[in-house]
């Protein structure tokens, strides 16, 4: 399966599969790339509080997040709390820009959790562009992920 029916986005499996087509076209051509990583802040406490109802409710905001952006980048449900935007094409600063957007798109949502309680959306945001020092798109994943 490459989707992820609950979130409706693709899954990891997908982002793999393209990951690697960037990872590719960057060593070869040293074409522009960015990945970004988005974690749903405090989704853990929700999970324990409110069961795991109110956490699959404010995952389904990775399809807002990929409606306020209308482009071919790819959203991916990373697993747990993440998501993972592949973004080819696209200098570091493109990334922060559409980071930004992102940002303003759930600035003041308000996820329902059940029973008229709300989860007040927030994010952290870590970014990275492929370079020399990076080895493999493993790299890329962690160094985006370490700047969260």
């Amino acid at each position: 399966a490459l989707y992820d029916h609950l979130i409706v986005l693709p899954n990891r499996r997908a982002a793999v599969l393209q990951f690697y087509d960037i990872w590719n076209a960057w060593l070869e051509e040293l074409t522009l790339a960015t990945v970004i990583m988005i974690n749903t802040d405090h989704l853990k406490e929700v999970d324990d509080k409110f069961g795991h109802d109110a956490d699959d409710s404010v995952l389904k905001i990775g399809t807002l997040l990929k409606e306020s952006v209308k482009t071919e980048i790819l959203f991916v449900g990373q697993g747990g709390d993440e998501f993972l935007v592949l973004c080819p094409k696209t200098e570091l600063k493109g990334g922060l820009l559409l980071a930004e957007k992102l940002r303003a798109a759930l600035k003041n949502l308000r996820v329902s959790i059940g029973k008229g309680r709300f989860w007040n959306s927030s994010m952290s945001i870590g970014m990275a562009s492929p370079d020399k020092s990076m080895y493999s798109t493993e790299d890329l994943l962690k160094i985006s992920d370490e700047k969260i």
